[in-house]
């Protein structure tokens, strides 16, 4: 599933993109008109942008943050089970991991 897919299989949701410096940023024009997109203006890693998504969501008392990198390497049909998983009372926190493909020592 694409972010577009996503994007129809989740109407209700409003989207925040932080873009924190990526050299293939990704389109505003994939997103709905009441989706956000915060672009960094240079490379400023991983933490800045997640203090970004943090802080908007804590102003706007955002009820559910899921945090996926954009790289492709998590699937964004996951973002549904996730989300699933925090329906009712059945969880608070819903956590996902890398699986080593393979690549590199296990437990490195």
């Amino acid at each position: 599933m694409h972010l577009p897919a996503l994007l129809t299989a989740l109407p209700l949701v409003r989207l925040l993109v932080v873009d924190h410096g990526s050299r293939n940023p990704i389109s505003g024009r994939v997103l709905r008109v009441k989706d956000l997109l915060v672009r960094l203006p240079t490379n400023m890693c991983l933490g800045v942008g997640t203090h970004v998504a943090i802080d908007h969501a804590l102003r706007y008392a955002y009820q559910i943050v899921v945090w996926l990198d954009a790289d492709g390497y998590h699937p964004v049909d996951w973002i549904v089970d996730f989300l699933c998983s925090l329906r009712g009372d059945a969880a608070d926190l819903v956590s996902g991991d890398r699986v080593n493909q393979g690549e590199g020592a296990a437990g490195s």
